[in-house]
């Protein structure tokens, strides 16, 4: 038999959803809850009977409606409201939250917001796991963004949680047949779902420790949400936004041609402007440590030459240097999250090991990904990361953290 090694792309390893078996490693990172909880237990979307009784209903706008009908059809195999018309009135409010801000959040560009609020919505019409998810994050936007009572505060992430699971649920059994028909559904749901994943690191200390009851069946099933380091959040959020780029990957050419290929155009890097002299001068001191031998730089990768080993470091130095010249326009922001979401499993096994010359590439990137601090979902990750790697590193480093900590103010 062959043994097959789990690629930790999340939420699901890609092999094993080919090979149509679980894959355990959802159960392992998925932050909150277990992910096979469900919110709406008797029913396969928003709006049906459940256990709580029957749902008050709103209509959805005859345009919309309309949309799900010439669309609907595609998406047999994804799944259907069991009353497709309708939405559950107790979830407007979050379609509203999201609508009016929450996609507001996502983009950088005029285009980018149209994609968002009205491509992306439209599609969500008609894929319930799509709309779970955008009803998960703009829950979760609202928890973290605004100054609620506990307890408000707490029933906004339990309604995260429980649709993020829904959508989950929905999401994973179409991961295995991707196709030019279903690919922005899944594109879309998985950058929401990534989103959400680096948002979660920003809740209360109450709330990311204290026991969390969660509805299932007819018990309550007590979860511990463990607060983690900075570094380990980063790597358990890179397997997140690695399963977006598992998606991308398979269905690029699809996606490029779709109504949101915007998200995936890349910008004319010799067009934008240079880089910080600071930031210029860390980029050939990693480059240096990367040119050591193995054992004066870094950690060895188990099964990795030292001369495949260097190359993936200039490789992941070169991506950095494209990320910090996105920095520089704002439009581009977005491309600060090509380097988590690209980078390879060896890497995230160097992370793992605080491997030196690892570390010090995070809080470079973390320099950069200082410059969307203003996004409730990003907030303070640039300071938590380039502290903790700091405090991972000897005193030897101090040169290569100078420019994050400039950066930061510190």
């Amino acid at each position: 038999m062959v043994a097959y090694s789990c690629d930790e792309t999340v939420p699901a390893c890609r092999r094993c959803v080919q090979r149509n078996e679980t894959c355990s490693l959802a159960e392992n990172t998925l932050p909150f809850v277990d992910p096979g909880v469900s919110f709406y237990e008797s029913t396969t979307g928003l709006g049906s009977e459940n256990k709580f009784g029957h749902l008050t209903h709103a209509t959805i706008p005859p345009r919309a409606t309309q949309q799900r009908q010439n669309s609907v059809s595609s998406f047999t195999a994804i799944g259907s409201y069991e009353d497709a018309d309708t939405i559950a009135t107790r979830d407007l409010e979050w379609i509203q939250q999201y609508l009016t801000e929450t996609c507001q959040t996502l983009c950088f560009t005029p285009e980018a917001l149209r994609t968002w609020r009205e491509d992306v919505f439209q599609l969500a019409i008609s894929v319930p796991f799509l709309l779970h998810g955008i009803i998960a994050l703009a829950a979760m936007h609202k928890a973290l963004n605004m100054p609620l009572p506990a307890a408000a505060r707490q029933h906004c992430v339990l309604t995260a949680v429980r649709h993020r699971n829904k959508g989950l649920e929905l999401f994973i059994p179409v991961l295995n047949n991707a196709n030019s028909t279903n690919c922005v559904a899944l594109c879309s749901f998985n950058i929401l779902f990534s989103t959400l994943a680096f948002a979660s690191q920003n809740l209360p200390e109450d709330l990311r420790e204290a026991t969390v009851s969660v509805a299932h069946g007819h018990e309550r099933m007590p979860t511990v949400v463990k607060a983690r380091s900075a570094i380990g959040s980063f790597v358990e959020v890179i397997s997140f936004w690695r399963g977006t780029d598992a998606i991308i990957s398979e269905t690029y050419e699809w996606l490029q041609t779709s109504k949101i290929g915007n998200l995936f155009r890349l910008p004319d890097f010799d067009k934008l402007p240079d880089i910080p002299d600071g930031a210029a001068k860390t980029l050939d001191l990693l480059r240096q440590r990367a040119e050591l031998p193995l054992e004066l730089a870094s950690y060895e990768v188990s099964g990795s030459s030292e001369r495949a080993q260097k190359r993936m470091y200039m490789l992941e130095i070169q991506r950095l240097y494209k990320v910090c010249k996105c920095t520089q326009t704002h439009i581009w922001g977005a491309y600060i999250l090509a380097w988590p979401t690209n980078v390879t499993t060896d890497f995230v096994e160097l992370l793992r090991s605080r491997d030196n010359l690892s570390l010090a590439m995070v809080a470079f990137w973390a320099s950069c990904f200082h410059t969307l601090n203003d996004r409730w979902w990003a907030k303070n990750w640039s300071s938590r990361l380039i502290e903790d790697v700091t405090s991972c590193l000897s005193t030897e480093w101090d040169e290569l953290l100078q420019w994050p900590r400039t950066v930061l103010g510190a």
